[in-house]
Formats: C-alpha cells, structure tokens, sequence
C-alpha cells in the first residue's frame, strides 16, 4: 500500500506544472509615462514605439513623455490595432462611410440668384469603413487603403504574410452580430470577406489564415451552445468557408478565447456569477488541449509566450504576491514545462490594453493610460 501511494505521488507531481514545486518572485514595475486615454493597441520595432486609437503615434523608444511623438497621417476615425511586417508597421481602423440620398425636387425651381441645387444629399451610416495604413517608421505612408462594408464592423486584430493581410473582428448583422474575416491580398490588392454565425458570435484572434479564436452562444454547424457563451476555434477550408468547430464551455459560464499565438497557445476569460478566471491553454492543431491551467483573474491578453491580465488576489506559484487592490500581472511561460511561470512582473492597474514585444498599455488604479516596460 505504501509503494502505490509512492507511485500515485509520482505521477501527481509530474502532472503538475512546475510552478507548483517551486514559486517564483514577482518583481514590481512602474510605468514609463503616461499616455492619451484612446490610445489602444501598440507595436515596436528598434527605432520606435507604434500606438494607435483615434489616430497613429510614433514614440522614439527613447523619449520621456508623449510630446515626442510624431504623428501619422490617416482618414481613419479609430484604429484598433497595429503590428511590424518587415521594416514597417500596419494599422487597421474604421472610418464613416456616407451614403448619396435622393430627394424629389419640384419641377419647377424659383430661383433668381442661380444658386446651384444637388439633388441629393450625405448621411452618414456609420463606421463601415475598413481602413489598412501601412507606414514606415519615419511616420511615411507607404500605403492606405480602404474597404466598404454595407454594416458597422469593429476589427479585432490583423495578420500579415508574405502575400495575405487578414483581419477578423465583429460585424452587425440583423439578428444581432457575426464574426467576419477579410483577406487581403498584398500584390493585387483584391479583398474578400467571409462571414461566420448569425447572431452571436465574435472572432477576436487567429493562428493562422485558417484558423480563428473568438466566442459565440449560437448553433454553428452541427455544433450547440454549452454554456452562456463558448469559447470557439473555427477550422477553415482552402476558401475559408467553416468546416469545423471546436468549443470551449462550461456549464452556466460565459467562455471566451480572446488572443492567440501562432503556436496556438490562447488565453481567455471565464465567467461563472461573479467568478472570474482567466483559462490559459496550448492546443494542438487539430483544437485538442495539450495542457491547460486556470488562474483567479480577468482582463487576459498574449504576446509570444507571455501571458498578462488582472486579479487582485494570490495566485499559486507566485511568491511574495498579495495585491491590495486590483493589479496587472505578467507572466512569461516556459513551453516545454506546461506553461510553467519563468518571470513575473507585477504593476497596479485596472485593465490591460494590449501587449506588444517589450511593452504593455495598461489603465492604471486612478483610471490613467499607461506605458509601461516588460521584460525580454
């Protein structure tokens, strides 16, 4: 009896991430500086910082305050976010889309000065402008292009290869709200969209061109509703039309993947009440869970293998970690040991904006837009 308890004693520990045999300290940070509250997404390269919100910022990496920044020129009303491609940069925003409408006019016009009449006026309907800006880190527009939409789209995130820009995001639709992928084409310019779910559904990530994260509370394919809403993985076929779905659930809990690696390491919230968790997990291709854990939290965003969100309570495998208040806690993980914690860095903070290489935006505890500095 003594020998099988030895034996199950071994197999626990092995399963166990290594975290739990050994806390790490979290080391305190501090911001840089502050930022405008819009500003929203980042991106850097050697030269400089990339910040976007309702406009395009370029921060030398080794300024002190914002007024150093150059700003971009762009039709854009709200960018959401920016990465690198080789020696420049890449936003995509959404601008106001305005529509000619007619109006009947008499047929017979009194008009003595000769004051020219249009027959029709602009009304706006909304953010249905997709818009691409690609610049330099001079602040030089190489390119800007624009896409209509016929309903107002919010996207999420963009990825660059080679010869394809894609972009996922949310879109309205008249049941309430799908989740869209538009793919770009680098050398010709030709766009194409493809439209997911119905009513309920949103696409915050992707892997790869084939391949998005997001959530939905709707039936997709053969696939039903779990739990409030599920975590889904969509597998797309060579033209993008939906072949599987993977989810993610949890009996009266709101799941969602909100940023994923090409590695397709993710990470998301889960809600149940008012509990709060922050699911991180490393899939295989085919959408099954190499290995996963839950920490006490929310707010989760990813980087390369770097994992940040907000929890103001313990979480094991830290140590001399207590928050007194809400705090943004950055992970970086080791993924050949199940995620095990190789740093930890800890700052007050209410939200995580994004995460980008080296740096963070956060919203700190006086509700203050933040730079602050990771760890390579």
């Amino acid at each position: 009896m003594k020998s099988l308890r030895l034996i199950l004693l071994s197999l626990l520990l092995l399963l166990l991430p290594e975290q739990a045999h050994g806390a790490i300290a979290a080391k305190r940070i501090n911001p840089i500086m502050e930022l405008p509250t819009d500003i929203r997404a980042l991106a850097s390269n050697q030269e400089v910082i990339a910040l976007v919100g309702e406009g395009i910022y370029l921060l030398p990496r080794s300024a002190s305050s914002f007024d150093e920044a150059l700003s971009v020129e762009s039709k854009a009303n709200l960018f959401t976010d920016v990465i690198t491609s080789g020696e420049s940069f890449i936003a995509i925003g959404v601008a106001e889309s305005s529509v000619v409408t007619s109006k009947v006019m008499p047929e017979k016009v009194i008009n003595p000065d000769s004051i020219p009449v249009t027959s029709g006026t602009e009304k706006s309907v909304g953010l249905t402008r997709l818009v691409l800006t690609e610049f330099l880190a001079t602040g030089q527009v190489v390119k800007e292009s624009f896409f209509e939409f016929e309903r107002p789209l919010v996207p999420a995130t963009l990825l660059a290869t080679s010869s394809t820009i894609a972009v996922v995001g949310t879109i309205a639709s008249e049941k309430g709200y799908q989740g869209f992928l538009s793919l770009i084409n680098r050398q010709s310019g030709e766009f194409s969209l493809h439209l997911y779910g119905s009513s309920s559904t949103t696409i915050n990530a992707l892997a790869n061109t084939k391949t998005l994260y997001g959530s939905s509370s709707e039936r997709l394919l053969s696939s039903d509703r779990r739990g409030i809403s599920d975590g889904v993985i969509f597998y797309l076929d060579n033209s993008s039309k939906l072949t599987r779905v993977v989810r993610s659930f949890q009996a009266s809990s709101e799941r969602e993947w909100i940023s994923v690696g090409s590695s397709h390491l993710a990470v998301g919230p889960v809600v149940r009440g008012n509990a709060s968790e922050v699911a991180i997990t490393k899939f295989t291709t085919k959408g099954e869970p190499s290995w996963f854990f839950r920490l006490p939290g929310s707010d989760p965003r990813l980087f390369g293998t770097m994992v940040g969100f907000i929890t103001n309570k313990r979480v094991d495998g830290i140590a001399n970690f207590s928050p007194k208040g809400a705090t943004a806690l950055f992970l970086t993980l080791d993924m050949k040991k199940k995620g095990a914690f190789r740093s930890a860095v800890a700052i007050g903070a209410r939200s995580i904006k994004d995460i980008s290489g080296t740096y963070a935006l956060i919203v700190d505890r006086e509700s203050r837009s933040q730079l602050v500095a990771l760890p390579s």
